[in-house]
């Protein structure tokens, strides 16, 4: 019987309950353990605040954890319901996205006028030359923009940041995209702080928060609890955020927040999928808006001057519009 059905299905009937008993592990896994809903700026600011108030016992006992860290399990749990730790991040356009954004901007949008307006009064030379312009630069800015997404990506895939942590009692280094909260990490100078931190144990320690902050020099942090919280989180003196580094020293600390639910990540949402505009962007807009300017000037201008003089509206149309 189980041959049939393997005939049929493509697998063994014992392959089809196999995938049936993961399939309904997964389902209670879920259930059990429901992913976490990712917090909003003030949500996480407080967290932060709140945390630097509390005793070492109490920050273990509220994350579920302590000094030895998590084991296996919690933290495949953790993984699980609190996702990666990562930003969130510009995901890749498609290829008609990409070439779409590349042809709805005002420069492209003047030439596809005077292609128009070429071929509206016969002149197919012009309305020639012009098109194989954009096709070729539609070309050359849609290979260039793809290539360097490309090279970028190869970049990130080839850089494995790791941090150290306690995993099952024992040090280990664990991918910066496997820390979950809860995770006890040992932080010393030259390490990038793998999530946001409250410090439990600290010795001459100095961070260099230039990223989130553009201090020049470090600033010193320790593990001494926060009396005045009601400041901005990167001045908060037992806690460390996402996207800065040990400068000097060494520390101890707990993982509070990871990925999406990182202070830096709340800085970032608002830049992603806006691409900077570099100066060049800047000339070519402003040659664009002066070219429109001139237009709306003189085409009225011939229009009326080439009416009067010679009488004929529909061919001073014509001859203003070209």
């Amino acid at each position: 019987m189980s041959v049939i059905f393997g005939y049929w299905l493509g697998k063994s009937l014992g392959e089809r309950i196999d995938d049936y008993n993961q399939y309904i592990k997964r389902a209670e896994f879920e259930k059990q353990y429901p992913k976490a809903l990712p917090k909003d700026k003030d949500q996480i600011t407080n967290d932060l605040k709140r945390f630097s108030t509390l005793t070492k016992e109490e920050i273990f006992s509220e994350l579920k954890t302590d000094i030895s860290g998590l084991n296996d399990k919690k933290a495949k749990v953790r993984f699980h319901v609190y996702g990666k730790n990562e930003l969130e991040y510009k995901k890749k356009q498609k290829w008609y996205q990409t070439l779409l954004h590349i042809l709805i901007n005002p420069l492209m949008i003047l030439f596809f006028f005077i292609i128009t307006v070429s071929l509206f009064t016969q002149d197919y030379k012009t309305s020639f030359i012009i098109s194989l312009m954009v096709l070729i630069s539609l070309i050359i800015r849609f290979i260039q923009e793809t290539k360097a997404y490309n090279e970028a990506e190869k970049l990130i895939s080839l850089v494995k940041t790791t941090a150290t942590v306690i995993r099952n009692g024992k040090k280990k280094e664990v991918d910066l995209i496997n820390i979950c909260p809860g995770d006890v990490v040992y932080l010393s100078a030259g390490d990038l702080i793998p999530a946001d931190v409250r410090i439990i144990e600290s010795k001459d320690l100095y961070v260099n928060q230039s990223f989130l902050t553009g201090e020049s020099l470090p600033v010193e942090k320790n593990h001494f609890l926060e009396k005045n919280s009601d400041v901005h989180p990167s001045n908060l003196k037992n806690i460390c955020l996402i996207g800065t580094n040990v400068e000097s020293g060494y520390a101890v600390g707990v993982v509070i927040h990871t990925g999406k639910n990182t202070y830096l990540n709340t800085l970032t949402k608002d830049l992603i999928g806006k691409r900077p505009v570099t100066a060049f962007d800047k000339g070519v807009e402003n040659f664009t808006y002066l070219m429109i300017k001139f237009m709306a000037f003189m085409v009225p201008t011939v229009f009326l001057v080439n009416g009067v003089t010679k009488g004929n509206w529909f061919e001073a149309f014509l001859f203003g519009i070209s």
